[in-house]
């Protein structure tokens, strides 16, 4: 007889803190449902092996368990989660751990049910202001709820598509007229892997001012972002015919591009060749050659602005030219070891920059060679001697 009574209290003991524990997350305006899942199914596990709930299975028991907390919530007018809601938490819980652990990248309605589920009422309520205010593209709206979740979780990631490989491919368009082609995913990426916060980074052939347009542009690169490694990069931008007021007027195949010991990192990014209509840069070179002296100059030059352990990132585009092409990538790679580097890390970045410039002579004629086009920017990183 004790024993059964000791049973009873225990089974409401566990009912009364269930009970206690939902109530409190309904009074709270910031707590998911997600959270709620949880706590119910700590719960229930406990409950299902009381002598009460033996023999019982499945729906049956889930039924059984949930008419008890409601039972006890009435008595003492506390509020549970909806009916419903009881009946799938179970389910819930499940699927918020293979969500996150097995997947990361689902179909556009998981994302709207997950944000439903697991952000609190107040920030499905902005979410859903914002969504209405601005009418994101279906992409920019699943990475929007992504981020909110994540953020929810204490998961803070660069707000921009992270590349982990030596193969960058952007989906987000960008107007390749306003930085020679240059995605600001691709500057964003490089500050990410081989800059900290508070890093002076340089860019001596500047154009249109990508490098400053990237910082102010992401979130990863401003204050108080929690994102690990995020922080604010300080921009030093020069050009031979500065574009902006922002930008210095120098030329680097001249002289130091800034003070000497100043970066820690650099980007360059030269003007290319081009095959369509063998157009020449000012101050680059007319012909191969003297495009590779004078880039030779730009790399030393820019590299005496590096601080110990500094590094500097070049992008360049092999090419077609005159039925014949040239490895570009392969002559930087030299001048880059001339100038006391030390190659880290090679990048191929897909874009169809090149094929554009093509007129369709040019891609005859590159069918009748057959010679394949280059359609990547190849991007060679290097440190200096000693600091790999």
């Amino acid at each position: 007889m004790l024993q059964s009574l000791l049973r009873n209290d225990t089974t409401e003991r566990l009912l009364q803190d269930i009970v206690d524990g939902l109530h409190e997350l309904e009074q709270r305006s910031d707590a998911s449902s997600w959270e709620k899942a949880a706590r119910y199914v700590a719960g229930y596990d406990d409950l299902r092996q009381q002598p009460d709930f033996e023999g019982s299975r499945g729906q049956v028991l889930t039924r059984k368990i949930n008419k008890r907390l409601r039972a006890v919530a009435d008595q003492q007018g506390k509020k549970l989660p909806r009916a419903s809601f009881l009946s799938n938490a179970r389910t819930l819980a499940n699927v918020w751990e293979q969500i996150f652990t097995v997947n990361r990248k689902l179909p556009y309605d998981h994302y709207m049910r997950i944000a439903i589920c697991a952000l609190p009422r107040d920030q499905k309520e902005s979410l859903r202001e914002w969504a209405e205010r601005e009418q994101p593209t279906e992409a920019a709206l699943r990475q929007t709820i992504r981020s909110a979740v994540d953020a929810h979780r204490g998961l803070h990631w660069p707000d921009f598509p992270l590349k982990v490989s030596n193969f960058w491919k952007f989906d987000s368009p960008h107007d390749n007229n306003n930085y020679g082609g240059i995605h600001p995913e691709v500057v964003a990426n490089l500050l990410f892997w081989f800059t900290e916060p508070g890093d002076v980074v340089i860019d001596p052939m500047a154009g249109s001012g990508v490098l400053a347009d990237t910082l102010t542009k992401y979130r990863f690169f401003r204050e108080n972002y929690e994102a690990e490694g995020s922080g604010p990069r300080h921009a030093l931008m020069s050009d031979v015919a500065p574009m902006r007021d922002d930008i210095m007027q120098a030329d680097a195949a001249d002289a130091p591009p800034c003070d000497k010991a100043i970066a820690k990192f650099a980007i360059v990014d030269p003007p290319y060749l081009r095959i369509a209509d063998d157009k020449q840069y000012q101050n680059i070179g007319d012909n191969l050659d003297q495009w590779l002296n004078t880039l030779g100059k730009i790399i030393a030059n820019t590299v005496s602005c590096l601080r110990p352990g500094g590094a500097i990132a070049v992008i360049t585009d092999d090419l077609l030219r005159k039925n014949e092409h040239e490895p570009i990538a392969f002559h930087v790679t030299r001048l880059i070891r001339k100038a006391g580097l030390v190659p880290c890390a090679t990048i191929y970045n897909h874009t169809p920059n090149f094929l554009f410039s093509m007129g369709p002579a040019q891609m005859k004629g590159a069918r009748i060679a057959r010679l394949l086009v280059n359609g990547c920017k190849i991007i060679q990183v290097a440190r200096l001697s000693g600091s790999c």
